[in-house]
């Protein structure tokens, strides 16, 4: 559900919302709860990448819609882990290196 809303957002083109969304269906992910429901509605490991994936891109709309010039590269990598979330930008990294070692 929260995949899905963030979906929409984005098709609005309303970046800071869809971000939030996909950041809190991966954080939903991560929740270690006994909840029998929760459990059921793991991500698969290809629809959590999917999922950093599209945070990837909503975070960089949205960086794009808030540019401003003289911005250094390190500034957009910070603003990136700033809107994906330290640990998200990582495990996308970590995720793309295991996909392209295959």
């Amino acid at each position: 559900p929260r995949y899905s809303l963030a979906c929409a957002y984005a098709s609005r083109k309303e970046w800071t919302k869809a971000s939030q969304q996909f950041k809190i269906a991966l954080e939903m992910d991560n929740d270690d709860s006994n909840d029998a429901n929760a459990k059921e509605e793991r991500m698969t490991p290809q629809q959590r990448l999917q999922t950093l994936q599209q945070l990837y891109k909503t975070a960089m709309h949205e960086i794009q819609q808030n540019h401003q010039s003289g911005t250094t590269q390190q500034e957009i990598l910070q603003q990136f882990k700033q809107i994906m979330g330290q640990d998200n930008f990582n495990e996308l990294l970590r995720l793309q290196q295991q996909q392209e070692q295959r």
